[in-house]
Protein backbone atom coordinates (compact mmCIF):
# COMPACT_ATOMS: atom_id res chain seq x y z
CA UNK A 1 0.00 0.00 0.00
CA UNK A 2 1.35 3.34 -0.73
CA UNK A 3 2.54 5.42 1.98
CA UNK A 4 0.25 8.46 2.61
CA UNK A 5 2.22 10.72 3.95
CA UNK A 6 4.43 10.31 1.04
CA UNK A 7 1.65 12.91 -0.89
CA UNK A 8 1.83 15.44 1.96
CA UNK A 9 5.37 15.78 2.45
CA UNK A 10 6.02 17.18 -1.36
CA UNK A 11 7.82 13.50 -2.07
CA UNK A 12 10.51 13.80 0.40
CA UNK A 13 11.80 10.46 1.39
CA UNK A 14 9.95 9.02 4.33
CA UNK A 15 11.61 10.19 7.65
CA UNK A 16 12.19 8.41 11.08
CA UNK A 17 9.50 9.72 13.51
CA UNK A 18 10.74 10.95 16.31
CA UNK A 19 10.60 8.63 19.83
CA UNK A 20 8.54 11.05 21.88
CA UNK A 21 5.93 11.24 19.20
CA UNK A 22 5.84 7.11 19.73
CA UNK A 23 5.81 7.63 23.49
CA UNK A 24 2.48 10.17 23.30
CA UNK A 25 -0.97 8.90 23.20
CA UNK A 26 -3.92 9.88 21.08
CA UNK A 27 -4.97 12.84 23.16
CA UNK A 28 -1.50 14.38 23.05
CA UNK A 29 -0.94 13.68 19.28
CA UNK A 30 -4.51 14.95 17.94
CA UNK A 31 -3.53 18.47 20.58
CA UNK A 32 -0.31 18.19 18.77
CA UNK A 33 -1.92 17.67 15.11
CA UNK A 34 -3.81 21.02 15.73
CA UNK A 35 -0.86 22.90 16.73
CA UNK A 36 0.98 21.69 14.14
CA UNK A 37 -0.44 21.19 10.70
CA UNK A 38 -0.54 21.85 8.29
CA UNK A 39 3.29 22.90 8.12
CA UNK A 40 4.18 20.37 10.52
CA UNK A 41 3.42 16.29 9.95
CA UNK A 42 5.01 14.61 12.72
CA UNK A 43 2.64 14.24 15.01
CA UNK A 44 0.10 13.31 12.30
CA UNK A 45 2.23 11.07 10.85
CA UNK A 46 2.55 8.93 13.71
CA UNK A 47 -1.43 8.67 14.26
CA UNK A 48 -1.03 7.50 10.05
CA UNK A 49 1.43 5.03 11.42
CA UNK A 50 -0.79 3.70 14.43
CA UNK A 51 -3.89 3.43 12.98
CA UNK A 52 -2.99 3.02 8.75
CA UNK A 53 -2.80 -0.74 8.84
CA UNK A 54 -6.53 -1.54 11.06
CA UNK A 55 -8.08 1.54 8.78
CA UNK A 56 -7.16 -0.47 5.64
CA UNK A 57 -7.95 -3.56 6.85
CA UNK A 58 -11.13 -2.64 8.35
CA UNK A 59 -11.71 -1.35 4.71
CA UNK A 60 -11.07 -4.68 2.73
CA UNK A 61 -13.26 -5.95 5.32
CA UNK A 62 -16.13 -4.00 4.55
CA UNK A 63 -15.90 -2.94 1.17
CA UNK A 64 -14.37 -6.73 -0.48
CA UNK A 65 -11.68 -4.98 -2.36
CA UNK A 66 -8.24 -4.48 -1.98
CA UNK A 67 -8.49 -1.46 -4.23
CA UNK A 68 -11.36 -0.10 -2.94
CA UNK A 69 -9.74 -0.12 0.21
CA UNK A 70 -6.27 1.20 -0.40
CA UNK A 71 -8.64 4.18 -2.25
CA UNK A 72 -10.89 4.88 0.99
CA UNK A 73 -8.73 4.72 3.20
CA UNK A 74 -6.83 6.92 1.51
CA UNK A 75 -9.54 9.36 1.41
CA UNK A 76 -10.12 8.85 5.01
CA UNK A 77 -6.69 9.82 6.20
CA UNK A 78 -7.14 13.08 3.93
CA UNK A 79 -10.53 13.74 5.53
CA UNK A 80 -8.82 13.15 9.18
CA UNK A 81 -5.71 15.56 8.22
CA UNK A 82 -8.30 18.23 7.10
CA UNK A 83 -10.64 17.90 10.29
CA UNK A 84 -8.80 17.25 12.97
CA UNK A 85 -8.62 20.88 14.07
CA UNK A 86 -12.63 20.50 14.13
CA UNK A 87 -12.28 17.62 16.74
CA UNK A 88 -13.42 18.25 20.28
CA UNK A 89 -12.60 15.54 22.06
CA UNK A 90 -16.03 14.33 23.54
CA UNK A 91 -15.36 10.89 22.19
CA UNK A 92 -12.11 9.41 22.15
CA UNK A 93 -10.00 9.84 18.61
CA UNK A 94 -10.10 5.90 17.83
CA UNK A 95 -13.89 5.94 18.15
CA UNK A 96 -13.72 9.78 15.96
CA UNK A 97 -11.35 8.04 13.57
CA UNK A 98 -14.01 4.68 13.06
CA UNK A 99 -16.95 7.16 12.60
CA UNK A 100 -15.33 8.57 9.52
CA UNK A 101 -14.41 4.92 8.58
CA UNK A 102 -17.85 3.76 8.46
CA UNK A 103 -19.07 6.49 6.91
CA UNK A 104 -16.80 6.50 3.76
CA UNK A 105 -17.07 2.67 3.76
CA UNK A 106 -20.89 2.61 3.93
CA UNK A 107 -20.79 5.62 0.96
CA UNK A 108 -18.18 3.66 -1.18
CA UNK A 109 -20.56 0.46 -0.77
CA UNK A 110 -23.62 2.50 -1.79
CA UNK A 111 -21.83 3.76 -4.45
CA UNK A 112 -20.76 0.93 -5.67
CA UNK A 113 -24.21 -0.68 -5.77
CA UNK A 114 -25.70 2.21 -7.53
CA UNK A 115 -22.96 1.27 -10.22
CA UNK A 116 -23.86 -2.47 -10.40
CA UNK A 117 -27.38 -1.41 -10.84
CA UNK A 118 -26.57 0.57 -13.37
CA UNK A 119 -24.51 -1.55 -15.27
CA UNK A 120 -27.17 -4.33 -15.05
CA UNK A 121 -30.09 -2.06 -16.70
CA UNK A 122 -27.23 -1.33 -19.37
CA UNK A 123 -26.97 -4.99 -19.89
CA UNK A 124 -30.51 -5.67 -19.95
CA UNK A 125 -30.69 -2.93 -22.41
CA UNK A 126 -27.79 -3.97 -24.73
CA UNK A 127 -29.53 -7.56 -24.82
CA UNK A 128 -33.32 -5.65 -26.28
CA UNK A 129 -31.58 -4.04 -29.30
CA UNK A 130 -31.75 -6.11 -32.64
CA UNK A 131 -29.58 -8.93 -31.49
CA UNK A 132 -31.37 -11.44 -33.82
CA UNK A 133 -30.76 -8.67 -36.91
CA UNK A 134 -27.28 -8.06 -35.87
CA UNK A 135 -26.72 -12.67 -35.57
CA UNK A 136 -28.73 -12.79 -39.41
CA UNK A 137 -26.79 -9.85 -41.17
CA UNK A 138 -23.33 -10.21 -40.33
CA UNK A 139 -23.04 -13.91 -40.88
CA UNK A 140 -21.32 -13.83 -43.26
CA UNK A 141 -19.62 -10.72 -43.48
CA UNK A 142 -21.37 -9.55 -47.29
CA UNK A 143 -22.44 -6.47 -47.75
CA UNK A 144 -25.02 -5.96 -45.75
CA UNK A 145 -25.72 -2.66 -43.50
CA UNK A 146 -24.93 -4.35 -40.21
CA UNK A 147 -21.36 -5.87 -41.68
CA UNK A 148 -20.37 -2.32 -42.89
CA UNK A 149 -21.50 -0.55 -39.70
CA UNK A 150 -19.26 -3.50 -37.99
CA UNK A 151 -16.19 -2.95 -40.16
CA UNK A 152 -16.50 1.32 -39.22
CA UNK A 153 -17.05 0.33 -35.44
CA UNK A 154 -13.45 0.21 -33.45
CA UNK A 155 -11.35 -3.02 -33.49
CA UNK A 156 -12.85 -3.02 -29.17
CA UNK A 157 -16.84 -2.89 -30.41
CA UNK A 158 -16.80 -4.62 -33.50
CA UNK A 159 -15.01 -7.38 -31.37
CA UNK A 160 -17.34 -7.21 -28.43
CA UNK A 161 -20.58 -7.72 -30.52
CA UNK A 162 -19.17 -10.58 -32.60
CA UNK A 163 -18.42 -12.60 -29.37
CA UNK A 164 -22.05 -11.94 -27.95
CA UNK A 165 -24.10 -11.91 -30.66
CA UNK A 166 -22.47 -14.49 -33.69
CA UNK A 167 -20.28 -16.64 -31.50
CA UNK A 168 -23.22 -16.28 -29.26
CA UNK A 169 -21.07 -16.17 -25.91
CA UNK A 170 -22.52 -15.45 -22.41
CA UNK A 171 -21.25 -12.26 -20.61
CA UNK A 172 -19.09 -14.24 -18.46
CA UNK A 173 -17.58 -16.28 -20.97
CA UNK A 174 -16.74 -12.79 -22.89
CA UNK A 175 -15.22 -11.19 -19.67
CA UNK A 176 -13.22 -14.74 -19.29
CA UNK A 177 -11.81 -14.63 -22.72
CA UNK A 178 -11.19 -10.79 -22.72
CA UNK A 179 -9.37 -10.44 -19.55
CA UNK A 180 -11.92 -8.20 -17.81
CA UNK A 181 -14.19 -7.93 -14.99
CA UNK A 182 -18.27 -8.47 -15.92
CA UNK A 183 -19.09 -5.22 -14.93
CA UNK A 184 -16.65 -4.10 -17.69
CA UNK A 185 -17.74 -6.12 -19.77
CA UNK A 186 -21.43 -5.19 -19.65
CA UNK A 187 -20.52 -1.46 -20.12
CA UNK A 188 -18.07 -2.04 -22.87
CA UNK A 189 -21.44 -4.19 -24.76
CA UNK A 190 -23.93 -1.77 -23.61
CA UNK A 191 -21.47 1.42 -25.18
CA UNK A 192 -20.84 -0.69 -28.56
CA UNK A 193 -24.51 -1.59 -28.56
CA UNK A 194 -25.33 2.37 -28.66
CA UNK A 195 -22.63 2.93 -31.32
CA UNK A 196 -23.98 0.63 -33.25
CA UNK A 197 -27.17 2.20 -32.82
CA UNK A 198 -26.34 5.47 -33.97
CA UNK A 199 -24.96 4.27 -37.12
CA UNK A 200 -27.70 1.98 -37.91
CA UNK A 201 -30.44 4.49 -37.83
CA UNK A 202 -28.20 7.19 -39.66
CA UNK A 203 -27.78 4.35 -41.98
CA UNK A 204 -29.55 4.22 -45.59
CA UNK A 205 -29.91 0.83 -45.46
CA UNK A 206 -32.36 0.92 -48.93
CA UNK A 207 -28.63 1.30 -50.44
CA UNK A 208 -27.71 -2.31 -49.68
CA UNK A 209 -30.68 -3.95 -50.52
Amino acid sequence: MIRFKQNLCDEKEPQTLPVSYQKLSDDELVALCQEQLPHNTGAYEEILARYESLIFNTCKSMLGSYEDAKEVSQTIFIRVFNKIDKFEGRAAFKTWLFRITYNACFTRRAKLAKTRERLNLYAEKAEDFAPQEIKETIVDFGDGPTSVILKQLSNEDSEILTLRYISELSLDEIAESMGLKLSATKMRLYRALERFKEMYISLDKSYYY
